[in-house]
């Protein structure tokens, strides 16, 4: 080899371990932001296992109902009617525009507590209290 080679090859190879160094700490980089985004993936997971839980428990145990007091006269004179309960006409008992009337029905159909009896009539449906409904007034010592 002569001297010009051997320069070369001195050169090459300092390039070559300058280059390798810059990979290296670009994996090194890499490795480190990697490791804390798998830190923070286990904290969130964590987070999510505990409100997963939580949620479960209050599935198995709801909180009780609590319907406000119009809710609870409007579910009273559905249970009490003797045949069958028609909207219009509760809501004029009660002096109720209409929106409110609806907004009324609609928490009560949504706690299960009323439901419309099946059937096609001029006025529209009437509805009955459920089992449900008559279990929450009930224990309120309503009915």
């Amino acid at each position: 080899m002569n001297p010009i080679e051997i320069a070369r090859d001195i050169i090459s190879i300092g390039t070559t371990a300058g280059i390798k160094k810059d990979v290296l700490d670009l994996q090194a980089a890499k490795l480190r932001i990697l490791t804390d985004e798998l830190a923070l993936s286990k904290q969130r997971e964590s987070k999510l296992a505990i409100e997963n839980n939580q949620l479960r428990a209050l599935l198995k145990n709801p909180p009780p109902v609590v319907l406000d007091d119009a809710c609870t006269e409007m579910l009273q004179a559905v249970a009490n009617s003797p045949d069958r309960a028609w909207k219009h006409e509760l809501f004029a008992q009660f002096g109720h525009s209409t929106a409110k009337g609806e907004h009324i029905f609609d928490q009560l159909v949504a706690h299960k507590f009323i439901d419309v009896i099946p059937c096609i009539t001029p006025d529209g449906a009437p509805y009955m209290a459920t089992q449900e409904g008559r279990e929450y007034l009930n224990k309120k010592g309503l009915l």
